[in-house]
């Protein structure tokens, strides 16, 4: 099965097959851009994110099986656009939940080229990023910059146990109903300017599916993020000027930067949530 995700701030590609060159072509050109955009200098050095892509196949084994692309075809920088690509062992694309490797680039200078863990939730079907306490390795454009994108994927593929811990011991710790109200209405100040939410932390937490139904800080987490990212909430505005009231649905979080840091942040609430019921210090990566 194939999905592709339209929208002004970009598209997206995800698939339970390894993506072929020409379907990631399709969807994200930046990818195989062959140098760094007119406005970088002698001295930006560009990554291409396809030679990355086949050493990571080669060295490793994993492949995309998402990628996204900003911006609009109508931007100059379209073909060195920011993208994003989620990779896994070709075996495990269609499991319903495994760990990834992400990593996101440019060759405009939107910034350094990244790479960081991820996991899917199968119930959900959103892939969450992880935050503070799983490094992130942010690498330069520079002459080395390929060689240490491969290294850092080794770094973080590393911390796969790490990974797995958390998300059992999330799955272990269940939490009252106010603590899930709190979890929510922290996470709408992250996603929302203060008093800006057009929907209610309660609305949040509750289930859509029967799996999510145990208050466990790994189903409160998931409940928080899908409703988040993917929007489609219903919820009421004020009109600043009028002070009316007019029904809306959340939309979703579309833009790479935005969907990314938002994620981040979300997995770095739950887990100092985690830290906290386990009566444990916050390790913060480096």
């Amino acid at each position: 099965m194939i999905r592709v995700n339209k929208s002004i701030k970009g598209q997206s590609l995800r698939s339970e097959l390894p993506l072929t060159k020409e379907e990631m072509w399709e969807i994200a050109p930046s990818i195989f851009a062959t140098h760094a955009h007119e406005s970088r200098s002698d001295r930006y050095g560009f990554v291409s994110t396809w030679e990355v892509l086949e050493a990571l196949r080669e060295e490793t084994g994993l492949q995309p099986f998402f990628v996204a692309q900003a911006g609009s075809r109508s931007d100059g920088k379209y073909n060195h656009a920011r993208h994003m690509v989620r990779l896994r062992q070709a075996n495990e694309i269609g499991n319903s939940s495994a760990n990834e490797v992400i990593i996101h680039n440019d060759s405009a200078g939107g910034g350094a080229y990244g790479t960081t863990m991820g996991y899917l939730n199968g119930a959900c079907m959103n892939g969450c990023v992880f935050g503070e306490g799983i490094s992130a390795v942010k690498i330069r454009h520079n002459a080395k910059a390929i060689e240490n994108v491969i290294e850092g994927v080794y770094s973080v593929v590393n911390q796969t146990d790490k990974v797995n811990d958390s998300v059992e011991a999330m799955k272990s710790i269940r939490l009252s109903r106010m603590e899930q109200l709190e979890f929510a209405a922290t996470s709408l100040q992250l996603r929302y300017d203060d008093g800006k939410a057009p929907i209610e932390p309660r609305q949040i937490i509750v289930p859509w599916r029967a799996e999510e139904e145990e208050p466990t800080l790994w189903n409160t987490f998931q409940m928080t993020q899908e409703k988040l990212i993917r929007g489609g909430v219903k919820g009421r505005v004020t009109n600043p000027e009028t002070r009316q009231r007019r029904r809306t649905t959340t939309r979703p979080v579309n833009s790479i930067g935005d969907n990314f840091e938002l994620n981040r942040q979300l997995w770095t609430l739950a887990d100092c949530v985690a830290a906290m019921k386990q009566g444990r210090s916050i390790q913060v990566a480096a």
